[in-house]
């Protein structure tokens, strides 16, 4: 008889898609197994699993423990897999123990199938020596955030404790993953008050940690840790935190006020927002006016970008974009940036109006919304911001010889040298080639001036950095900038090479960390698969970005 084991939800995953994974990841909430899986073109061949839960056979077993100690990554990435998609017991310390292989395909693929634990023995070793307490920090950031994607009937009380135990790791990282697995395990009602309505270990652990954390963004996972926890506890707490020195904190604040406070007093508290300092904070508060979906919310959106028409600098071009992309999407209409007809639509509307929770399709990155800062494009991709960092994949895909002679790098010169050239001088850039590593033209934004246009062409010019696409490190290097608040990402899509391989994670976990920076990213995709093509346009919804593919 067949039995519904971990391989029958892997193997599901992979044939839905990145979308189950990328909700799963998130956190979002799913239909129940059996309506995920209906209507797959072909049935799993799901393994019998005995009594000690062993699914494979001893030569089978035997053949694949070979296949993790290869010399290929890729055979070691593939045995990961079919031992995860077997059920078999035994197959959990060698996934675990591949969480310290240095290979971001390996390391990454045993993070994504460690969801799939069911057992007290493998959940044990998760928390083992090999995993949360795991000298390598790479390792244990990997297991405090796979605690977040573990199933629902899995020994909640033991995996609180392991949270717990996360949250006090000297590693920054380590308490953010576990923050934000406490955070999506308590959206799917798994860490409740206990029955006399007092704390649990774990809520105290996240209070403690909200009040000492010094690291601003791991400060900020925990007041959305918490706000998940314990939503009327965290309603003062997220008040002051709205007026926080560190920008994180208030654009953390800001995201949390429409699930916490009723919209009528949820207004008050965001509209001050959309005027704050930093750029991270009004697009977030743009966001919760959107989500808060009223008639109110809607003309404080639509001030919001009258502001924008008396002071350019107020509102940046995404920003303004954001807003029209929703007004158009909740209305029908096409109206443009101009606030005066989206004010007739709103007076229109009755008191108690609210938005749909569907409506039209989003803005194409090339539709005319009366851009006011430039008419630059990369690739054919419109550039809608003065503060960007251009990324760009020097691996073996770009020096692709092409029946004209040209090799790919080539081509992507001279698409760089007419972007840079176009820029308003107000703009500030950089330019990142990557491979294994990345190589900066310099170490942050610099203005679009001839001088610095003319070095960065012929600085991408010069380099002849060939090997694996490592994405990750690039754009986190990127991102170590304050000031930037787009990445306009060249690839084929498959990222190689790194500690991040996998799209699946990388995904969710970029989206996570934008949460408080708010970094659009826009991508232009060489020869990219289906898969990959669906990922990438997947981080762009997530950021607020575009992407599209291109032929090179």
């Amino acid at each position: 008889m067949h039995h519904l084991t971990p391989s029958y939800l892997v193997r599901c995953a992979a044939l839905a898609g990145p979308f189950v994974l990328f909700a799963h990841a998130l956190g979002l909430p799913l239909a129940s197994t059996a309506s995920r899986t209906a209507g797959f073109a072909r049935t799993p061949d799901v393994r019998s699993v005995d009594d000690d839960g062993h699914a494979l056979t001893e030569a089978e077993f035997d053949d694949l423990v070979l296949r993790t100690r290869s010399g290929n990554k890729w055979t070691r990435k593939r045995a990961l897999e079919h031992l995860a998609e077997s059920g078999d017991a035994r197959g959990w310390e060698l996934i675990v123990a591949a969480l310290a292989d240095r290979k971001g395909e390996v390391a990454d693929t045993a993070q994504l199938v460690l969801a799939g634990i069911r057992s007290s023995a493998a959940l044990e070793r998760l928390g083992s020596k090999d995993a949360l307490r795991a000298r390598d920090e790479w390792v244990r950031r990997r297991a405090a955030e796979a605690l977040g994607r573990l199933a629902d009937d899995v020994d909640p009380e033991s995996v609180a404790r392991m949270l717990v135990g996360a949250l006090g790791d000297k590693d920054p990282e380590v308490r953010r993953m576990a923050l934000w697995s406490v955070e999506r395990r308590a959206r799917r009602g798994l860490c409740a008050l206990n029955p006399t309505g007092d704390e649990t270990p774990l809520h105290a652990a996240v209070r403690t940690r909200l009040a000492r954390e010094r690291e601003h963004g791991v400060r900020a996972r925990a007041l959305a840790a918490y706000a998940a926890l314990d939503p009327t506890a965290a309603r003062d707490i997220v008040r002051r935190e709205l007026d926080a020195r560190h920008a994180a904190a208030r654009c953390m604040a800001t995201a949390l006020v429409p699930e916490l406070f009723a919209a009528d007093d949820a207004i008050d508290w965001v509209r001050p927002r959309a005027l704050d300092a930093e750029r991270a904070v009004r697009v977030q508060a743009i966001d919760a006016l959107a989500r808060l979906g009223t008639r109110a919310a809607l003309a404080a959106m639509i001030e919001r970008l009258a502001d924008d028409m008396d002071d350019a600098d107020a509102l940046d071009e995404r920003g303004a974009r954001r807003i029209v992309e929703h007004l158009r999407r909740v209305s029908g209409r096409k109206h443009r940036r101009d606030p005066r007809p989206w004010r007739d639509w709103v007076a229109g509307l009755p008191d108690n109006w609210r938005a749909p929770s569907d409506g039209g399709s989003a803005l194409d990155p090339d539709d005319d919304v009366e851009r006011s800062v430039s008419e630059v494009s990369f690739g054919g991709l419109p550039i809608l911001s003065t503060r960007l960092t251009f990324l760009i994949d020097l691996s073996g895909s770009m020096w692709t010889v092409r029946p004209d002679g040209l090799t790919r790098k080539q081509v992507v010169e001279e698409m760089l040298r007419e972007a840079l050239e176009r820029l308003p001088e107000s703009t500030r850039f950089n330019v990142i080639p990557f491979t294994e590593r990345p190589r900066p033209f310099k170490d942050e934004l610099v203005r679009a001036s001839r001088k610095n246009v003319r070095a960065a062409i012929e600085f991408f010019e010069d380099c002849n950095e060939r090997g694996t696409g490592n994405f990750w490190d690039a754009a986190m290097l990127a991102c170590a900038d304050p000031d930037v608040d787009t990445l306009l990402v060249l690839t084929d899509g498959a990222p190689t090479g790194g500690r991040r391989h996998r799209l699946e994670l990388m995904v969710p976990l970029f989206a996570e960390f934008d949460a408080t920076r708010k970094i659009a990213v826009d991508s232009l995709l060489i020869d990219a698969k289906t898969r990959e093509l669906d990922a990438w346009d997947q981080l762009a919804r997530l950021t607020g970005g575009h992407s599209m593919p291109i032929d090179l």
